[in-house]
């Protein structure tokens, strides 16, 4: 292990999302956490800090979106499913940008506070299909992922919830088995007369 891979924050577990209602009216349904923890894996992490005080996406036109490399700090190390979210393990880039280390600096410091449930927020990024129903938008289907970027609120309670050690395992199966054969999948049931 080099000097830099012992430095701590380097590694985190964290809810990516919430299954159900989500803020911003998004409804993420239990049925799609396989698919959304399969896209999730080596998705990058963003720490977009162009405003002063306050992390966001970055804009989702294609120029910014080619800037999004620079805002980069993590990726997604890992991503499996409970019950009533999807967890995975935030991971920084080494060696560390100046953008990552204040990022990683700042999480830190939240973390020795006790004070994560108030650290920037994590976020997902990605090309959704979605029905809408009144003020909602019920997700039917998830594609590509863009990122899952620190921001100033989420709206699916993705978030930070402890740093983790170097070599800390805490994903349930390893990588070739991640995404829980063994655990029921939740089936929307189809309209009678529909096919499955």
């Amino acid at each position: 292990m080099t000097a830099e891979e012992s430095l701590p924050g380097l590694r985190w577990l964290a809810r990516a999302l919430a299954f159900g209602r989500s803020d911003n009216g998004n409804v993420w349904p239990s049925a799609l956490g396989k698919d959304l923890a399969r896209a999730l894996e080596g998705a990058p992490v963003g720490w977009y800090d162009a405003d002063p005080g306050r992390l966001r996406h970055v804009p989702t036109t294609q120029h910014m979106m080619a800037v999004h490399r620079e805002y980069e700090v993590a990726l997604v190390e890992s991503a499996w499913v409970v019950p009533q979210a999807v967890y995975a393990i935030v991971h920084f880039y080494l060696p560390l940008s100046s953008r990552a280390e204040r990022a990683r600096q700042e999480l830190l410091a939240y973390e020795a506070r006790g004070a994560l449930q108030q650290a920037p927020a994590l976020s997902l990024m990605a090309d959704i299909k979605y029905l809408p129903s009144g003020p909602l938008k019920q997700i039917t289907h998830i594609g590509k992922i863009d990122a899952l970027d620190f921001v100033h609120r989420a709206g699916a309670e993705g978030g930070l919830i402890r740093s983790l050690a170097w070599d800390e395992d805490v994903c349930p199966t390893d990588s070739a088995a991640r995404h829980f054969d063994e655990t029921p999948a939740v089936h929307p049931v189809p309209p009678e007369g529909e096919p499955d």
